[in-house]
């Protein structure tokens, strides 16, 4: 039975009206949540093709960088001409590490093939973590934040360079549309040229719809 996992890392998402397959998923989004909230699709009867998608919590995030900051004082004097930003960056990249563990393994466990993250600081830490600590091959990472269209987050990294390989619009509705496509789902699970060109497929199905196409970020 062939079976793609879609990982989740993205949050501050208010809808009252949440797409399949995110109902449950909800307080997850909007950093209510403390657990992971996993749900499985059968997305196409011909080939029995299932979809599992979880959405990874990290509701105490914001909590966990700060305590970790105060009981870490000493480590962390700001260096000469580091923003606060800079400081809050390397914070948050030493946390990840440390508590890899906690952190980034359960993603890594997962085995994602798609991961779809947005771009805070901390979900940027994450995908790097992730993209280069999987034994069994990197996941699609699809870039899911309100920087559509911009080489740059909150940190000075490009989006390349974090490990996002495409581009889109911060959009629950059209996220559901993309993992219910049994097309991008099987060509996710064959490996970048596959899904590539399933992603150019999906968005010639998105003309005349009016929403922005998935792009592939250029390093």
């Amino acid at each position: 039975m062939p079976e793609c996992r879609v990982a989740l890392l993205i949050g501050d998402i208010y809808e009252v009206n949440l797409p399949e397959p995110f109902t449950r998923m909800a307080d997850v989004f909007q950093y209510k949540e403390c657990s992971d909230v996993e749900e499985e699709v059968l997305v196409s009867a011909d080939d029995s093709l299932v979809l599992k998608i979880k959405a990874f919590s990290f509701s105490q995030a914001g909590e966990i960088v700060q305590k970790y900051m105060s009981d870490n004082t000493d480590s962390f004097v700001l260096a000469n001409a580091e923003s606060t930003e800079q400081q809050y960056s390397r914070v948050v990249r030493r946390l990840v590490r440390e508590k890899r563990g906690l952190i980034v393994d359960p993603i890594i466990n997962f085995k994602p093939h798609i991961l779809v993250a947005g771009q805070t600081v901390f979900f940027e830490e994450l995908v790097v973590a992730v993209a280069n600590g999987s034994s069994c091959g990197a996941p699609q990472v699809i870039r899911f934040s309100s920087f559509y269209g911009e080489s740059k987050g909150y940190t000075n990294r490009t989006a390349s360079d974090v490990g996002y390989g495409f581009d889109m619009i911060k959009d629950l509705d059209m996220l559901a549309e993309l993992v219910l496509d049994a097309e991008v789902l099987r060509s996710a699970i064959s490996g970048y040229e596959t899904f590539a060109d399933a992603i150019d497929r999906f968005n010639q199905d998105l003309i005349g719809s009016g929403s922005k196409p998935i792009t592939t970020v250029v390093p």
